[in-house]
């Protein structure tokens, strides 16, 4: 490779780097949202900020919030702000609220970042009046970036000395652009769950003064309904009359087979029991309550439009962060590999840069494809296709591919298959992922020459049955009921394994129950765990 082309390859291989930390601080930021809740909603954002200046080195970042926007001016207030050992914060700094930016020359923020710019460069590319005032006196670099919530611009992230010898490269700019779009969509996500709060307190201060379920208001701003066993609708309150024409019943009159099979089912079973339905653009949670002695069930309406909306908007922040991600990654992977094909001219320490790089990439690129799978499942996007299919080659296969991360813990695979099981109708690619991602887990959690046993069985004359087994770390008992949900990792999982999403598990219960099986696990700390699932065992 002539100097040149080294000259050329040197700073996209380090802007390559740069933008990789910048996506590996979102990722993280967009896990730390996810988690987190409104009570620890500032806690939150400083540990993004902490993690993000850390990861990328920079001497401080800090959240401006806006307190007005009109035509004379932009009312802003440093809000958030993470700084380098040394500085001192200024958030609490009274000089430091309600600036204006159309005053003390700081016009050309207002114009450039309120269509949706970004500020960036070296201190001498300021002018004079825009090297003061809210930023710090030793600031070298600066990149400014607006934040939007929905068409709103919400403020802006502050990010000074930013490292970028050679200038700012555009992929650079698009991924601080995606951090905006992350903060963004958190924001809207905790002003959703505020107003969820106000809502939810106002129904509980309702409910208390309740004091007889059976004495039902007229003015009760909630649909409220009383069903006999037989199907007869004995009660409904105004609120409750966009319901029963939906159900297209009276007062009077017997309900549908839908609504008398619920009925029936809460008071056999004697226990409460939800379910969503859809009236006009609303959607309302109705809690069917059996009242035994009587044998009817009082239904209470709750209108929990915004949680579903909450759910919706959850998963379309998860869609939008894993599409921002996937071209960028794709890059960067198609170029490393690229690079590491032709690695003549390149020194020992760019080779080993651009192998982080690949990496990297990789790891992210699975988390990415995780994230968009969790979203597609959870809107609908994804259903099973099954063909006949056989699961023994299937997971000879994964094994196969699995084969690298066996040796390299010197892991005694053993497998122990029904030859009786034949093949069977279920879809290969989504119980491929299921299959990877167990045992691939298995492999991670275990001791270095431990042992991981994978059985496929019959389970019944109806299920195949899988179960791998490993005698790894465990999981506490204390954590085991969360361990499918999304985003969370066991604690001795977090020290014992960097990598990691808390996707995996959640995404092969999606995927199990999808297919109509079920899964489920059992474990003790420092003994190991075993994870099964069956599928319908469909042969025709």
């Amino acid at each position: 490779m002539d100097q040149p082309l080294i000259n050329q390859v040197e700073p996209a291989l380090a802007a390559l780097a740069r933008r990789d930390k910048i996506l590996s601080a979102l990722t993280s930021a967009s896990d730390v949202f996810l988690r987190g809740s409104l009570a620890t909603w500032q806690e939150n954002v400083l540990q993004v900020l902490r993690h993000m200046g850390g990861e990328l080195g920079v001497r401080r970042i800090f959240l401006c919030k806006h307190q007005e926007i009109t035509a004379k001016r932009v009312l802003t207030s440093l809000r958030y702000e993470w700084l380098a050992a040394g500085d001192q914060t200024r958030v609490d700094v009274a000089e430091f609220q309600n600036m204006n930016l159309n005053e003390g020359g700081f016009e050309r923020w207002a114009e450039v970042l309120y269509p949706g710019g970004v500020l960036y460069g070296e201190r001498d590319d300021f002018p004079e009046g825009e090297r003061q005032w809210f930023l710090s006196p030793q600031w070298q670099t600066l990149i400014v970036v607006s934040v939007f919530v929905e068409w709103e611009w919400w403020g802006f992230i502050v990010i000074e000395d930013y490292s970028f010898a050679g200038g700012v490269s555009a992929a650079e700019l698009d991924a601080f652009k995606t951090v905006a779009v992350t903060f963004g969509a958190a924001i809207r996500r905790k002003r959703m769950e505020e107003s969820l709060l106000r809502e939810r307190a106002a129904v509980e201060e309702k409910a208390k003064q309740v004091a007889d379920v059976a004495r039902f208001p007229s003015e009760d701003p909630w649909p409220v309904l009383r069903v006999k066993h037989e199907g007869t609708l004995t009660y409904a309150n105004r609120a409750a009359e966009p319901l029963i024409k939906n159900w297209q019943v009276t007062v009077g009159g017997v309900v549908g087979e839908t609504q008398q099979a619920l009925v029936n089912q809460v008071i056999k079973q004697g226990a409460p029991l939800a379910v969503d339905a859809l009236i006009g653009k609303q959607t309302f949670s109705l809690l069917f309550v059996p009242i035994m002695e009587a044998d009817y069930a009082n239904v209470y309406g709750h209108d929990v439009s915004r949680e579903r909306e909450l759910d919706r908007l959850k998963s379309e922040f998860l869609a939008i962060a894993s599409h921002q991600l996937r071209t960028p990654l794709t890059s960067m992977r198609w170029y490393s590999e690229r690079l590491l094909a032709k690695r003549q001219g390149l020194a020992p320490d760019q080779i080993e840069m651009t192998q982080v790089i690949h990496d990297s990439s990789v790891h992210l690129a699975g988390l990415v494809n995780d994230l968009l799978n969790v979203s597609r499942i959870e809107r609908g996007k994804i259903e099973p296709e099954p063909v006949l299919s056989h699961l023994k080659s299937m997971i000879e296969e994964v094994l196969a591919e699995l084969m690298a991360q066996l040796v390299e813990k010197k892991i005694d695979l053993k497998k122990e298959i029904d030859e009786e099981v034949a093949p069977f109708y279920f879809d290969p690619e989504l119980i491929r992922q299921v299959i990877t991602n167990l045992v691939a887990n298995a492999i991670k959690y275990s001791r270095p020459a431990g042992v991981v046993v994978v059985k496929v069985f019959l389970f019944d004359q109806h299920h195949v049955g899988v179960e791998v087994v490993d005698q790894g770390i465990g999981i506490p008992e204390a954590e085991q009921v969360k361990i499918f949900e999304k985003f969370f990792r066991a604690s001795n999982a977090r020290t014992h394994a960097a990598e990691g999403t808390g996707l995996g598990l959640a995404l092969c219960q999606m995927i199990v129950e999808k297919s109509g099986g079920r899964i489920w696990f059992t474990s003790a700390p420092g003994q190991g765990s075993t994870f099964a699932f069956v599928l319908p065992y469909r042969r025709s």
